[in-house]
């Protein structure tokens, strides 16, 4: 099976750095990523000792090339399973970052062990772990780039704690070969990924794509056993809110068959809207529908 090693940093998503790895249409591979913290357990360390210059808290993984993907197609990737590949996690609080602001009074980090399916916060409090990918998207077309800490149509940094092993997550491709990033792994983390970090930890991925022309989406839209829906930044939560729930009653719309008033009391009856995250430079937030619902 072919692998990218996590060696191959992106710091913004493009199409103009040669590709790390080249796949086919069905072929399984694997993606390796550091965690966030590039193994450190200091905020300070990893700015001062990683990245060259560049933020190295935001580096992903990648590109990755996939044969046949073309600009105003689909890239389905299969998340087929998720690995972490340490006993420890990180978490970090940063003062003005986040939700909490002004109410962190210094920087800290938090190192979180690992252990038999659980996440131990201390000796006695522990989290059942839920591993995800914080960051996968595709990239824009020369000379365009996109820094890997924000999110959009391409994806990105959308920290979607639902995006895990078992789940397709579907991605407009705007250049050729899609060149696809993927990095950040969580162990677990809230929705809003409230203090700046979830679980931040090293991991592996084994992925599949495909290129295809179905479901009609302008954002990107995540799948897992139960549940359809899209993921949606904007610069503020009300905006964010308000292009999602219109981009779920047009889905829809083009799905099931139905005007825009019926689609948009059906969301408000049956599908959740909740937050991703509210740390990064855009806010992130889905619109959750059942899968009988909403037939992808």
């Amino acid at each position: 099976m072919k692998i990218c090693s996590k060696d191959y940093l992106m710091f913004s998503f493009n199409a103009k750095e040669p590709p790390a790895l080249y796949v086919e249409q069905g072929e399984m591979f694997q993606v390796e990523t550091h965690d966030r913290f590039f193994g450190r357990r200091e905020f300070d360390t990893v700015l001062s000792e990683v990245g060259g210059g560049r933020d190295p808290l935001n580096a992903i993984t990648g590109p990755i090339f996939v044969e046949g993907a073309k600009p105003g197609l689909i890239l389905k990737v299969d998340v087929l399973k998720l690995e972490l590949t340490d006993d420890k996690g990180v978490v970090c609080a940063v003062p003005g970052k986040g939700g909490f602001a002004d109410k962190i009074w210094e920087t800290r980090t938090k190192v979180v062990r690992i252990k038999e399916g659980y996440a131990y916060f201390t000796d006695d409090i522990k989290i059942p772990i839920a591993p995800h990918i914080g960051r996968i998207g595709t990239s824009p077309p020369p000379p365009e780039e996109i820094p890997t800490g924000t999110a959009g149509r391409h994806g990105g940094n959308m920290d979607n704690n639902m995006l895990g092993e078992g789940s397709t997550v579907y991605l407009p491709i705007f250049t050729e070969g899609a060149f696809l990033g993927v990095g950040d792994f969580h162990a677990v983390m809230g929705d809003g990924e409230s203090v700046l970090t979830g679980v931040e930890v090293a991991g592996r991925a084994t992925l599949r794509c495909e290129v295809v022309d179905w479901p009609p989406i302008t954002w990107p839209l995540l799948k897992t056993r139960d549940y359809v829906m899209n993921m949606v930044s904007a610069k503020t939560l009300d905006e964010a809110t308000k292009i999602a729930l219109d981009d779920m009653a047009k889905l829809l719309q083009r799905i099931r068959g139905m005007d825009y008033i019926d689609a948009a009391m059906l969301i408000s009856i049956a599908a959740d809207l909740r937050i991703c995250q509210i740390v990064n430079p855009v806010k992130t937030v889905k619109v959750i529908v059942p899968r009988h619902i909403l037939p992808i």
